[in-house]
């Protein structure tokens, strides 16, 4: 079955393909990444690439060009595969205790049994798929902003010096 939306002639199944394939290229890149940048800098860098990606498949999506729109949504996954993936669960597990880190845990599932409930009302909304991806890019440059003045880099500490990073 062939899906074509505007300008993307391609079959649900090979788009997928691509968007692993990609996804987890940026998860080996990660690697090399957090070791020479940082896990700060691997966020902003991540965190504003998403902002603009979604920002702009919200837009390709209302003009209906489905290559641009495409482009986008791979590239999101890259780039959450290169940075938030990997540094969420990396970061907190670095400057918390085995307690506060569970808590976190609990809140990143909470926020995704969140994400799963509010997702379908938000795509059935006026707004549409163009508003909701509009809308999740302003929570990620809101959280652009916090990582840029509130999360502290890791690189180069030691173990003990992580563990008393907000202390």
């Amino acid at each position: 079955m062939m899906v074509k939306f505007g300008d993307l002639p391609l079959t649900p199944v090979n788009a997928t393909k691509i968007n692993y394939f990609v996804s987890l290229c940026g998860t080996f890149i990660s690697i090399f990444t957090l070791l020479y940048l940082g896990r700060k800098t691997t966020l902003i860098i991540g965190l504003s690439v998403i902002t603009a990606s979604l920002a702009l498949a919200g837009g390709f999506y209302w003009m209906k060009m489905g290559l641009p729109l495409y482009i986008c949504v791979v590239n999101f996954g890259f780039m959450f595969s290169f940075s938030m993936g990997p540094v969420t669960w990396l970061y907190f597990g670095e400057v918390l205790s085995p307690k506060g880190f569970g808590v976190v845990v609990l809140g990143l599932w909470a926020s995704s049994i969140e994400t799963v409930f509010v997702m379908e009302y938000l795509l059935a909304s006026e707004i549409k798929l163009a508003g909701t991806m509009w809308y999740i890019a302003s929570w990620n440059l809101l959280c652009l902003i916090f990582v840029i003045f509130f999360i502290k880099e890791t690189k180069g500490l030691t173990d003990v010096q992580k563990k008393n990073l907000y202390s």
